[in-house]
């Protein structure tokens, strides 16, 4: 039975932690790169001057890219819209891929910074990426942004996630170590949380009640409850070696 008190007061304490915080992360610009509309193939079907197609089930670069946005058919890949990867790149080295189930995505085989314009300081980026062979590979340096890189980041078959931070307001970049595939990149902000918060449960009071039960004693735990909302309804459930088996309010 003292197991069952200290599973109870465990979990009300749980419980009766409050929504400490007033902001939540608001998504500014995300690239989804595991999915291209049927518009962008069409696109990159026709554009045989700058892409081909590859029997495994991708679109590679026909000639060096200019570090602007990626086009095709003369239309800015809306995939990739507001991404500018670093001029360069020889035949063959940029790939899309598209018919690759799980394995989408933007497949860079040199190493060139990705730019990003127009960012605020505090903004988050994130950066979900592969390596494109069982070599492992990451980021290895960034400009204008703070977080953890380089090696000892680098994964090889694992899918790798970058939390970054803006460092002032402008132009941000990251560079690959390697072959990689970039699965999606996601700009984050702090803003107001405007959902209600809770009032903050406390526990007031513990106490041991000391009782007999078929003849054998027993110590329990009473355990008082307290909010600074006294409007508020306070809700708990008991459990029993990890089992619900009451829900209560108070």
């Amino acid at each position: 039975m003292k197991k069952l008190s200290c599973l109870l007061l465990m979990l009300v304490c749980l419980f009766a932690t409050p929504l400490g915080a007033q902001t939540t992360n608001k998504v500014i610009k995300s690239w989804n790169l595991l999915t291209f509309s049927d518009e962008t193939i069409k696109n990159l079907e026709a554009d045989t001057e700058h892409w081909e197609y590859n029997s495994k089930g991708r679109y590679a670069n026909t000639q060096p890219n200019d570090g602007e946005e990626l086009k095709a058919n003369g239309v800015v890949i809306k995939e990739t819209a507001g991404l500018f990867i670093g001029a360069g790149m020889e035949a063959g080295t940029l790939l899309l891929r598209h018919a690759m189930g799980d394995n989408n995505g933007l497949q860079m085989q040199r190493n060139r910074p990705i730019r990003i314009d127009g960012l605020s300081a505090g903004q988050s980026v994130i950066i979900k990426m592969i390596s494109s062979s069982k070599d492992s590979h990451g980021i290895s340096e960034v400009s204008n942004l703070e977080g953890e890189v380089g090696e000892s980041t680098y994964k090889a078959q694992n899918i790798n996630t970058y939390s970054l931070r803006v460092v002032a307001d402008g132009s941000i970049s990251f560079t690959n170590s390697g072959g990689v595939v970039y699965k999606e990149i996601s700009i984050n902000e702090a803003v107001a949380d405007e959902r209600p918060q809770l009032p903050k449960v406390r526990i007031s009071q513990v106490q041991e009640v000391d009782t007999v039960i078929n003849g054998m004693d027993k110590t329990f735990k009473r355990i008082s409850l307290a909010c600074d909302d006294p409007q508020a309804t306070i809700y708990f459930t008991t459990t029993s070696f990890g089992n619900i088996k009451d829900y209560q309010q108070v």
